[in-house]
Formats: structure tokens, C-alpha cells, sequence
């Protein structure tokens, strides 16, 4: 009987454990680029200054439409605005302002158009002569 008692109470015991043992896991998005708070909320507000990147978005659009869909001098034009935006926002905001725009992108466009738009992306400081050449942006992730 005390054995049963014994195995019984360890029983009890192992459910307890496992019952409280529950995990909770909670993912948190980390900017990168922006190291203290007081950067990050100025990179925001360059970002809303320069309508997040608005003209960058209908550039890499009529981009990613290919040659023939639309006027060019509404391409070029723009894309010297897409410019001005970028040279507006500090060096290391740009990055981090690109990938924002790609985030609200990412719900109108599906697979290949969006691998294509992420490459554009990330060459568009250098295209436009801003630093960096490049930003580094994760597919799918930004």
C-alpha cells in the first residue's frame, strides 16, 4: 500500500510539473539600423516626412511592369523623386526606411514580383548615388 501511495504521489507530482511547465513564446521585432530610441523615432518621422517613400513604391511598380506599360518620363520622374525622398532621410535611416516600404508591399505582390521588387530595393540608394550602395534586406522578412 505505502508503495502505491508512492507511485501515486509521483504521479501527481509529474503532472503538476508538466501542467506548470507550459512555454509561451513571443516574438519580438527588432529594428537593426536603429540602435537608440531616440534615432529610431527620428528615422520614423524622416519616413513620414518623405510620405514613405511614395515615389519609390510607383517606381519600382512601373519597374517591375516592364518596358512599354508606361510613359517614361513618368518613370524617370519618378525615380529623380524617389531620389530626392532618399537624400532627404540620413544615411542611416535609408535602409530601414526601404524595408518599412517593402513591409507595406508585401500584402499587394506574391513570390517572383516580390524577389524582383526586394533586389530593386536594395539597390536603389546606390542607383540614385546616396550611400550606402546597398541595403541588406531578408526576403519576405525586411
Amino acid at each position: 500500500m505505502a508503495r502505491l501511495s508512492t507511485l501515486a504521489a509521483l504521479a501527481a507530482i509529474f503532472f503538476i510539473a508538466h501542467a506548470s511547465a507550459h512555454r509561451t513564446t513571443i516574438t519580438v521585432d527588432i529594428d537593426e539600423d536603429i540602435e537608440n530610441p531616440m534615432q529610431g523615432e527620428s528615422c520614423r518621422e524622416q519616413l513620414q516626412q518623405q510620405q514613405y517613400l511614395r515615389h519609390c513604391q510607383n517606381y519600382m511598380r512601373q519597374q517591375s511592369q516592364g518596358p512599354g506599360r508606361f510613359d517614361e518620363d513618368n518613370q524617370m520622374q519618378h525615380f529623380q523623386q524617389c531620389c530626392r525622398q532618399l537624400r532627404q532621410m540620413d544615411r542611416e535611416c535609408r535602409c530601414e526606411g526601404l524595408r518599412q516600404m517593402m513591409r507595406q508591399m508585401q500584402g499587394m505582390m506574391r513570390g517572383e514580383e516580390m524577389q524582383e521588387m526586394t533586389e530593386m530595393a536594395r539597390d536603389l540608394p546606390g542607383e540614385c548615388g546616396v550611400g550606402p550602395q546597398r541595403c541588406q534586406m531578408r526576403s519576405g522578412g525586411y
